[in-house]
């Protein structure tokens, strides 16, 4: 078994509070004070560069939560404002006109396309930067096409669910996800058009295994 720990930070830990104790005396533990100073010097590199890194996720995790936040306002409002074009044209001789003006689509003919279907078998990988990747299947009805998931949050002792982002996969990165979360709770919901599909929502459980690794549970909440 590895002295060193595998995880960075603990390792960094590990080489502040160990480069102090050789430097006190490095001759009692067979080193020299040269070799003690180098590893002081590469320890304090590495502490600036983590700092660095820290600093850099967390300004990615910003501007991503901000992206995500204004992409959805954007997409909420291109929905409702098709919403009014589509009655628009339904209520004209020639709506096909105001469809082709507006450069958007008429409704398909034949019978309605049904909603999104609800997701389901939901799974989480977690990355090594932190981020925790979520996919699920979904049985949307045949047909249909341009389904968007969205995804939102709850954790810890929260009562609501924070948005977190839309994506037109069965799958979404979650990169903003608090430090030290526990437990949380994910909701997806399929949308089309104006249609909305029923929302599932998945209980995710973090925690460290036996071999020191995060892991993490997950089942269908109640």
């Amino acid at each position: 078994m590895s002295t060193i720990p595998k995880k960075k930070s603990e390792q960094l830990a590990y080489f502040e509070s160990h480069w102090p104790v050789w430097n006190s005396s490095p001759p009692a533990v067979g080193l020299t004070s040269a070799q003690v100073a180098a590893f002081k010097t590469l320890t304090q590199t590495a502490r600036a560069s983590f700092d660095a890194a820290q600093t850099a996720r967390n300004a990615a995790k910003a501007a991503t939560l901000t992206q995500d936040s204004d992409l959805a306002a954007a997409f909420t409002s291109c929905s409702d404002l098709i919403r009014v074009i589509r009655g628009y044209a339904e209520q004209q001789t020639n709506p096909d006109t105001v469809y082709s003006t507006a450069n958007i689509p008429p409704p398909a003919s034949g019978s309605p396309i049904g909603a999104p279907g609800t997701p389901t078998d939901f799974t989480v990988t977690l990355q090594q930067n932190g981020a925790v990747t979520l996919a699920w299947k979904c049985e949307n009805p045949e047909g249909a096409q341009g389904t968007i998931y969205e995804v939102r949050r709850k954790t810890g002792a929260s009562s609501t669910f924070e948005f977190i982002g839309a994506i037109g996969i069965r799958r979404f990165t979650d990169d903003s996800l608090p430090v030290g979360s526990t437990n949380v709770v994910y909701q997806i919901t399929g949308v089309r058009s104006t249609l909305r599909g029923d929302p599932a929502q998945f209980n995710v459980n973090f925690g460290i295994g036996g071999d020191g690794f995060a892991t993490a549970t997950v089942k269908l909440a109640a």
